[in-house]
């Protein structure tokens, strides 16, 4: 009897474990089902505001291709369309309509396909100081040369083992692999250079950081007279004592870079493209690159 008692004990005991397990599986089930159902929520949240903020940029992106193709780029005020009276072409970023626009005049840069020794190297020494500015401008032309013929030292092959490209660059990302260059030197200069061929400069559309390597002793005077929107021909010439010959031009060129960024809840998305405005043709505009 007592026997049975003890083995009857032992049974209820095991039962009771097996309750308590299977009452623990299934509550660690719903927690995971519930956690695993607030993550789906979260997700899908996220996925809606990236959704949101996509089509923000693909609106805001329309709004300023019909600006640029109906307005003169030297527009700068007093005009009907609202983007108008609000853009400007030296890259500096500007707000209209709670969306964030920044457009890049490539006129305003310095060409890195035909780099030319006046522009590119004082923009070389002010922002890497204690260069060989001449070093590296020859280094890009050996990179671009068919030939692979320098004037100081050849360039027959690349940092990292990459070929010499032996025409004009496709991307400003090889400056990376070219020697006297690097990735350091590359990423400071990109965002001043371009593979976009203008026979002219704009200042009116060059970043500070051009202005100031360009011009150090009138900098200054210059970049308010830009921002001011006041940089003409009579008033650089007031500022610097010079007359600019015919490749200054004080409007932006053809080839613009369009950058567009958007917002919503956490989500930010942000797209560029550079376009080539060609308004007296069928096709009004081109787009030459998604960045």
């Amino acid at each position: 009897m007592g026997s049975s008692a003890v083995h009857k004990g032992q049974q209820q005991g095991i039962a009771l474990i097996q309750v308590l397990l299977i009452s623990m599986v299934v509550s660690l089930l719903a927690l995971y089902f519930v956690g695993s159902s607030r993550d789906q929520v979260t997700m899908a949240s996220l996925l809606q505001q990236r959704a949101k903020a996509q089509l923000e940029v693909h609106s805001a992106r329309n709004r300023m291709l019909f600006s640029l193709m109906t307005h003169q780029t030297f527009e700068t005020s007093s005009s009907s369309d609202a983007v108008v009276n609000h853009w400007r072409f030296d890259g500096k970023p500007f707000e209209f309509g709670g969306v964030e626009y920044r457009l890049q005049d490539q006129s305003g840069l310095v060409g890195a396909r035909f780099p030319n020794k006046e522009y590119l190297n004082p923009l070389i020494e002010s922002q890497l100081g204690g260069v060989n500015a001449e070093r590296m401008r020859q280094s890009l032309i050996d990179w671009q040369n068919p030939k692979v013929e320098s004037q100081l030292n050849a360039v027959n092959q690349g940092l990292n083992g990459a070929e010499v490209r032996k025409g004009g660059m496709l991307s400003l990302n090889e400056l990376r692999f070219i020697p006297n260059w690097g990735p350091k030197s590359a990423g400071v200069m990109t965002p001043y250079l371009t593979l976009y061929f203008a026979n002219f400069f704009s200042i009116s559309s060059a970043p500070d950081a051009v202005i100031r390597a360009l011009f150090p002793d009138v900098a200054d005077s210059l970049i308010s007279l830009k921002n001011e929107r006041r940089l003409t021909r009579q008033t650089f010439s007031q500022a610097t004592g010079e007359y600019p010959d015919a490749s200054f031009v004080f409007y932006p060129g053809p080839y613009i870079e369009v950058s567009v960024t958007a917002s919503s809840g956490e989500s930010i998305v942000t797209e560029s493209w550079v376009i080539k405005s060609q308004a007296t043709e069928k096709e009004p505009y081109l787009v030459l690159e998604n960045r």
